[in-house]
Parts: C-alpha cells; sequence; structure tokens
C-alpha cells in the first residue's frame, strides 16, 4: 500500500493545523540551533538584552582570559568593532592585571579609531604605551597617534575663517531665536570647529 499524504496535509490545513505547524517549525529549530554548535562564547553576544558580553561577570582564570582575548581579536580582524568594543571594555575593567591585558587596549584603540571614536582610540593607544612602551604594537601606535593628532584639530583651535563665521552665525542666532536653520547651521560649524 503507498503512503496517502493527503489526510496528513487536510491536517496541517486545518485552523488546528497552525499548532501543529508551529511545532513543526520549533522542532526544526532547535535541531539546527542544536546542530549549529554555537558556543557559551558566541551565545553571550547572540543573546538578547539582559545578557551579552558585559553581562557576564564571573571570573576568568588566565587560560580562559587568553581564550576569550583571542576570540575578540579574531572579531576585529573580521571588522567587528562596535560589537567586540563591550567586551574589551569589560577586560580592561575587571582584569586590569591580568597578563595580555595591553594587547586588550591596543585592540580598543584599534577599535575606536576604526568607527571614528578618535578620542577613545587616543585613551587607548596612550594606555598601551604607558604599559608596554616597546611593545610588539608600539610603533604602529606611535605612528597612529601622530596621525590622529595631525589630522584632527586641538579643542578649542579653529580657522580663522571659521570663527569669524561662526561669530556672525551667533549673531544671526541671537536676533532670531526661532530660527531652528540658524541655530542648526550654528550647531554644525561649532561641530565642525572641534568645539
Amino acid at each position: 500500500m503507498m503512503w496517502n499524504p493527503v489526510p496528513l496535509q487536510k491536517k496541517l490545513l486545518s485552523p488546528a493545523g497552525s499548532l501543529v505547524r508551529r511545532g513543526v517549525w520549533i522542532c526544526l529549530f532547535l535541531a539546527i540551533a542544536g546542530c549549529a554548535g554555537i558556543g557559551d562564547e558566541d551565545r553571550a553576544y547572540l543573546s538578547p538584552l539582559g545578557g551579552g558580553p558585559v553581562a557576564e561577570t564571573r571570573t576568568m582564570d588566565e587560560t580562559a582570559f587568553n581564550r576569550a582575548l583571542a576570540q575578540a581579536e579574531s572579531r576585529v580582524r573580521a571588522g567587528e568593532y562596535s560589537m567586540v568594543i563591550p567586551r574589551l571594555e569589560q577586560f580592561a575593567h575587571q582584569y586590569p592585571t591580568m597578563p595580555g591585558i595591553t594587547k586588550v587596549y591596543y585592540l580598543l584603540g584599534v577599535c575606536y579609531y576604526r568607527i571614528g571614536g578618535y578620542s577613545d582610540a587616543c585613551n587607548a593607544f596612550e594606555k598601551y604605551l604607558e604599559m608596554e612602551p616597546d611593545g610588539p604594537f608600539a610603533e604602529e601606535v606611535k605612528s597612529t597617534l601622530k596621525r590622529m593628532r595631525q589630522d584632527t584639530p586641538q579643542s578649542g583651535t579653529i580657522p580663522p575663517e571659521l570663527a569669524k563665521e561662526i561669530e556672525n552665525q551667533k549673531k544671526l542666532v541671537e536676533k532670531n531665536p526661532d530660527d531652528m536653520a540658524a541655530r542648526l547651521a550654528l550647531a554644525e560649524m561649532l561641530w565642525h570647529g572641534g568645539l
């Protein structure tokens, strides 16, 4: 006798069959997730709010720290800068005396630099140089710091022509305090001036 799929189709397509379909999908998802081999470290990054890399507060031994640091480094190499910053910040705050902590500051500097957080990148790179002035990344860090300092204006110093434009824009805002376009233009000028 040949198998007849019609009764199963009727059952799955009936209103009560929606529960069966949902159950089938849940079973498939659980089977696939179980076969995917997601590790504890990956689960921390994939978990919803309330979990994640910063919520993990257990202490680590040196081996676990080095393994987690290697994983963070691979995420940096993969370009997942924003995803790995919280984990690296956690390492910096919770394990300041752990061997290899200087690499954490180097990786933090790289991540912040890549996402445009130059102030935080400078802080992390300076901390790296403070802890390991002749370390393996010292020359790269020094040249990156030099380049960042040349490319970004120092706080409080702006070109004279921009200063004049800012003063004119301030006067315009004082005359028309309700003009949001003028206020926005002033804010943008101040932002570009580094103030």
